[in-house]
């Protein structure tokens, strides 16, 4: 029940906003080696960072919640998959398991 910012410099690991409003700020991260983050979104709101450039991928899956992705694309139940411009599947990518769960969440590309 509370605010919180979470600035991610692990490029390996689980974040979690749960009855609060976070914001999960990805953007230290780079994509110079493979690598897999969780974010969850739980009965409460987050915003997640990412940096323009950046390489990756976001597989964003929502129950009874909301996702926005950078693209336009909104979920509200089931998943959806993002990738950016960047993106090479044969190259370094940061791989991202976003799930929402009775909350929202909204992925923003910040410079």
């Amino acid at each position: 029940f509370g605010e919180a910012t979470m600035n991610v410099t692990d490029s390996r690991g689980k974040y979690s906003v749960i009855f609060s409003k976070g914001i999960t700020d990805l953007k230290a991260l780079t994509d110079s080696e493979k690598s897999r983050i969780e974010v969850n979104t739980v009965f409460g709101e987050n915003t997640i960072y990412i940096k323009k450039g950046t390489a990756i991928s976001i597989r964003a899956n929502a129950a009874f919640g909301q996702i926005e992705l950078p693209n336009g694309n909104s979920i509200a139940f089931g998943n959806n998959l993002y990738t950016s411009d960047s993106f090479d599947k044969n190259k370094p990518y940061i791989e991202v398991d976003l799930n929402t769960v009775f909350g929202s969440s909204r992925v923003v590309i910040r410079d």
